[in-house]
């Protein structure tokens, strides 16, 4: 090919793959849980061939991508400021959104800003120590706050927190507790440290002997 053709394709080649989305860091403005769609800013601005720098947009309505599937879910809060990696679909999402299953797209668009998808969790390393615990080499970590649970590969796990269970417990092992067990029977609240019971001649016990 000659020169004079070689360094035109190159260039247009070049602006071409400018414009191709793909991936990119951002920042939540805004997120609506109930439809859970994000308002996004890039982070990473767009330099041209002058040495000008320009921002990208905010992008609205972003859908944010949660691990689902067999009809279970893993969903967690989003607020403002967190960080998320987008990803530019090839085509138009805009129908798929709207009527799911398998489609064709209406607009010819390829690998636009209006069809990411935000995937939570991106973080700069500078921020990692500010961004949660240490993660434990030995042990899947969950935590929210100051709660924290551990999973461990011995079938072990530990909760860091208040556990309130909205259901029956089984236990095929023992059970230890460091502080009192309270029942409810019948609307009394029963411990297990202070509990008495009615003797033979009709006066109550004392409490059980530590």
């Amino acid at each position: 090919m000659p020169d004079s053709l070689t360094k035109p394709l190159l260039r247009a080649m070049q602006r071409a793959m400018v414009e191709m989305r793909v991936s990119l860091p951002a920042r939540v403005e805004q997120y609506d849980e109930t439809k859970q769609r994000a308002d996004v800013k890039p982070l990473l601005n767009r330099r041209y061939a002058d040495g000008e720098e320009a921002e990208l947009p905010v992008i609205a309505g972003v859908p944010v991508v949660w691990p689902r599937s067999g009809g279970a879910a893993l969903t967690m809060p989003v607020a403002k400021g967190d960080g998320v990696l987008l990803v530019f679909a090839d085509r138009s999402i805009d129908r798929w959104l709207s009527d799911g299953g398998q489609v064709t797209p209406d607009d010819p668009r390829t690998h636009d800003l209006s069809d990411a998808v935000a995937i939570p969790g991106l973080v700069p390393f500078a921020d990692l120590g500010t961004a949660g615990p240490t993660p434990d080499s030995s042990a899947v970590v969950i935590w929210h706050g100051s709660t924290q649970m551990r999973l461990y590969d011995n079938g072990s796990v530990e909760v860091d927190g208040d556990l309130v269970v909205d259901g029956n417990v089984e236990a095929t092992g023992d059970v230890q507790a460091g502080g009192d067990v309270v029942a409810d029977s019948q609307g009394a609240a029963i411990s297990l440290l202070e509990h008495t019971h009615i003797g033979n001649l009709g006066s109550s016990t004392s409490p059980p002997e530590p």
